[in-house]
């Protein structure tokens, strides 16, 4: 008689953990937020243990009665529920430097706009971060979409930073190419916080 086995595996999807057992195995596999009661939603054979903040998960194969541990964390979903939350704080930042200091912004605008225009750009951009920033702290519907559509429309004027670093146009750190340069991705970092905060997909809050 051929003898049985079990295994299991775990992976984090948007919070949740995924437990797969194959076909004919005693346990099913299901599906459980993280933030439940551990304890008493998983079959015992899969039941995970909290240590330090850490959990894991163990299987006993009855044949052989050892424990496999099953590692998994909660820093993605904790990660995604901050970052709205993060950008809403650089938003913030950012539009009163608009409002305080607006001519820190004039040499890092297109040269493509006309310079009658930069001003009243650069106004209407910090007032749409500060609307923006409201709307993420709040999670409105609509932040996500409103805080990525200013993100992609300011892009050329952080690309303009960057084709100008190294030519004395910038203040201080921004002239130096790396810095600029390296500003650059975190314009897409900064993208992906704002689509965290679309309706349905922030994880719910863990313990």
């Amino acid at each position: 008689m051929e003898t049985s086995r079990r295994s299991a595996r775990d992976s984090e999807v948007d919070g949740s953990l995924l437990w797969e057992a194959p076909a004919g195995d005693a346990a099913e596999a299901t599906r459980q937020p993280a933030n439940t009661a551990l304890a008493t939603t998983y079959p015992p054979h899969l039941r995970p243990r909290c240590i330090t903040g850490q959990c894991t998960g163990s299987v006993v194969r009855p044949s052989t009665g050892l424990v496999r541990p099953i590692p998994y964390s909660q820093a993605m979903p904790r990660l995604r529920r901050l970052a709205p939350l993060l950008l809403a704080g650089l938003f913030t930042g950012s539009g009163i430097v608009h409002f305080v200091r607006p001519g820190s912004f004039d040499a890092i605008m297109p040269r493509l706009l006309p310079t009658g225009s930069h001003r009243p750009l650069i106004y209407a951009s910090g007032a749409a971060e500060l609307i923006c920033a409201v709307g993420l702290f709040r999670r409105a519907p609509w932040a996500s979409a409103a805080g990525t559509a200013v993100l992609v429309a300011v892009f050329p004027a952080n690309l303009q930073m960057a084709l100008d670093s190294g030519s004395g146009r910038q203040p201080g750190a921004m002239d130096r190419t790396g810095v600029a340069w390296g500003r650059l991705p975190l314009q897409f970092l900064m993208i992906w916080a704002a689509r965290q905060a679309r309706p349905g997909t922030v994880p719910a809050p863990l313990p």
